[in-house]
């Protein structure tokens, strides 16, 4: 029989030789494991790398779609303009040909020339600071007296088309903090889209009723209210959208460029219908403290 130094000395080999298995055996799990790891981190890396390549793809695609749709808006909201400074142009020249020249022809034509080239350049502006992703210039100013500039501006264009224009401020000043080249463009914007609206109106009076006044929100209000004939409510609901437009000859990107001016600087730019004719447009900055 053996002793029990014997049998100690055997069940110690024999745990050993298990414990050697088992470390064996460990070793081989950990690296059939260790190389799943590196195989899926490999496999992470290369879906990262294809994904990253997708995404910078897409970006520039985005980047020139983006691009081609300024184009046309550039070739389209600058065309107009242009077109009617042109031949205003060309009227000017010939009123200042005939035997007596008509000053007065003159002179009106000259004032649309002026309105249509300041129109090009806040749109050629507004266009630019968009593409490049600028922020607008800060400084404070009043906005009454962005309204009466812009006003100034259309004053011939507003005798010609028979517009009554009754502007109402429940204060001095509405003092706004903002870039006054890019609010300039949004309050022309909207005080010529309503002149077109009612410029071949059948009504016999046409009315632009403008307010501005300080809300109770900390908030400069702007209203710009016409007598045209109003928007059916399917495309007042997307008058913002790029593309969308009423006129016939419209891109329909100067609502959709005026409401990013405003929500860049804070502010809301919204529409309803005013009834029983026109629309109604609501311009919100913050004001200035």
């Amino acid at each position: 029989m053996a002793s029990c130094q014997e049998r100690h000395e055997a069940e110690s080999t024999r745990v050993v030789d298990d414990l050697k298995k088992c470390t064996q055996a460990l070793s081989l799990e950990n690296a059939r494991l260790y190389s799943r790891v590196l195989a899926e981190r490999a496999e992470r890396e290369a879906v990262a790398r294809r994904l990253q390549s997708a995404q910078a793809e897409l970006a520039r695609t985005a980047r020139l779609t983006a691009m081609g749709e300024l184009v046309a808006s550039i070739v389209h909201e600058i065309n107009q303009p242009l077109g009617s400074a042109l031949t205003g142009a060309n009227a000017a020249l010939r009123w200042l040909d005939r035997a007596r020249p008509d000053i007065e022809e003159v002179r009106a034509a000259l004032e649309g020339i002026v309105i249509d080239a300041t129109r090009a350049g806040a749109i050629v502006r507004s266009l630019y600071a968009l593409a490049r992703k600028s922020g607008p210039q800060m400084k404070r100013f009043d906005l009454s007296e962005v309204v009466c500039e812009v006003l100034e501006i259309l004053r011939g264009e507003v005798e010609r088309i028979g517009i009554d224009i009754h502007y109402d401020s429940t204060t001095d000043s509405c003092e706004v903090c903002g870039d006054r080249v890019q609010i300039q463009q949004v309050v022309l914007n909207l005080i010529v889209n309503a002149m077109e609206a009612m410029r071949n109106d059948v009504e016999p009076h046409k009315q632009l009723k403008l307010g501005a006044a300080y809300s109770r929100c900390g908030q400069v209000v702007l209203s710009v209210i016409d007598s045209g004939p109003g928007m059916a409510n399917d495309i007042a609901d997307k008058a913002f959208e790029p593309f969308v437009s009423t006129k016939a000859t419209g891109l329909g990107m100067g609502l959709a460029i005026s409401r990013s001016i405003a929500e860049s600087h804070g502010g809301t730019l919204t529409c309803v219908p005013n009834l029983p004719r026109g629309m109604r447009f609501d311009f919100t900055l913050p004001a200035a403290h």
